[in-house]
């Protein structure tokens, strides 16, 4: 049986906060495999399609060298993997000292604006977000007639974003981590590149699953 609530007979689309549950999986001391997340929800549902949202590191001039990101790596193995990514890059600020800064930025809006163009081809929506901006879209895909399962950490759920979902579980719960954290040793290679793509159009990743969280933090 899953945690989430799904049947077989449902018609189930998945939307993952990708920074959102980045960070949720670090303080629960697990890292998702998104290879066993797909494979989860394609073996207990008929599953319409997996979104992930994440921003990226903001572009570089022709001067400037590329950072190294594991974020792109993963949105990479995400595409070729039967997931529907989502990005924009991060934007940069400056302070009134003229000091350049990342600009705290989230893709609240563009869940909100997939989830409701979903209601019509899904019955029940799995959202592994924690933030309360999106329980306007929650309660809009509700008042369609669709369910939606909230994943997210126990102790940072807001009151509002737990009643506006049908039902909320714990991203720390152990049987969600027994389920689906990624087993495979971390890697020392750091080294940006595009992943090969094996028989089959599969990847086999060589790095671990870990995206760089770019949404909520500033550069110093």
């Amino acid at each position: 049986m899953s945690p989430f609530g799904i049947r077989d007979d449902q018609r189930v689309a998945v939307f993952i906060d990708g920074p959102s549950l980045y960070l949720a999986t670090l303080n629960s001391n697990w890292e998702m495999d998104y290879r066993l997340l797909r494979t989860h929800f394609n073996n207990n549902a008929d599953l319409y399609r997996m979104f992930y949202f994440t921003t990226l590191p903001p572009e570089v001039k022709e001067n400037e060298e590329e950072p190294y990101s594991p974020v792109i790596k993963l949105v990479d193995w995400l595409e070729y993997n039967g997931y529907e990514v989502n990005t924009k890059p991060t934007r940069y600020t400056y302070d009134p000292e003229g000091r350049r800064r990342l600009f705290r930025d989230d893709m609240h809006v563009e869940i909100a604006i997939d989830m409701l163009e979903t209601v019509p081809f899904a019955d029940h929506f799995i959202l592994f977000a924690g933030d309360s901006d999106l329980k306007y879209a929650i309660k809009a895909v509700k008042r369609r007639g669709a369910r939606v399962t909230v994943v997210c950490p126990k102790a940072s759920a807001t009151d509002d974003l737990r009643r506006a979902a049908d039902r909320h579980i714990d991203i720390g719960d152990p049987v969600v981590r027994d389920l689906l954290a990624n087993k495979r040793p971390p890697t020392t290679d750091r080294t940006p590149r595009r992943e090969t793509v094996a028989a089959g159009g599969v990847v086999d990743p060589v790095a671990r699953n870990t995206p760089v969280v770019m949404s909520r933090t500033g550069a110093r």
